[in-house]
């Protein structure tokens, strides 16, 4: 014989069903919220994390590529220039490549000096404003990004050789000639005196 069991089974009441929606769309909308900040930060930090890459990136470039002197000739407020020094020569420093750092369109670039170099790489990008100070051992260049955020990098550099040792040499050879010159005439007036004594002497036998 077959017993049929009724079971009463509880269903969702429309209350129930209409609040389980309203926390579903309340979530929803928190978890967007927490999205848009977290992508707004990383539009804030990434400026930053740009200029701190672009001041490692030039400085291991000085470090590995160089020694690197700031040409104070050619350097400006509106570029650096820096010399490659290779080796001495006769006391007198050698250089090789020379490299322009300046403030182009929208960026700082950097790019080899001379006719058909062609090419140049981009260092700092979103830049509204730039310009460059230096010294004999040293050179900053102060940013101003699109979103109105400043920084100044500082980089050092090789101090200019000391050109003494030229000098000296032409300072001794002077000396030299002086000495020698005076040496000449010494001999030639006693080479005089000794012919004048010598007709003296003639003239009295």
């Amino acid at each position: 014989m077959i017993k049929f069991i009724n079971k009463k089974i509880r269903a969702f009441s429309i209350a129930e069903a209409v609040l389980a929606v309203f926390v579903t769309i309340l979530c929803i909308n928190l978890l967007v919220n927490l999205l848009g900040n977290v992508k707004s930060a990383d539009k804030r930090h990434d400026p930053i994390n740009n200029v701190a890459m672009s001041y490692v990136q030039l400085e291991r470039f000085l470090k590995d590529d160089g020694p690197f002197e700031v040409d104070l000739k050619n350097s400006a407020s509106k570029q650096v220039m820096l010399k490659h020094r290779t080796g001495e020569k006769d006391g007198e420093p050698v250089y090789g490549d020379s490299y322009y750092l300046e403030h182009y369109k929208n960026m700082i670039r950097m790019r080899k000096s001379g006719a058909g170099s062609g090419g140049h790489m981009p260092l700092v990008l979103n830049i509204s404003k730039a310009s460059f100070s230096h010294g004999e051992d040293y050179f900053r260049i102060h940013l101003t990004e699109t979103d109105k955020r400043k920084s100044t990098l500082t980089f050092k550099t090789e101090k200019p050789l000391p050109k003494k040792k030229k000098d000296d040499n032409k300072d001794k050879n002077k000396k030299k000639d002086k000495t020698s010159k005076e040496n000449k005439n010494h001999e030639k007036h006693k080479n005089e005196d000794e012919i004048k004594t010598e007709k003296n002497e003639k003239t009295k036998s």
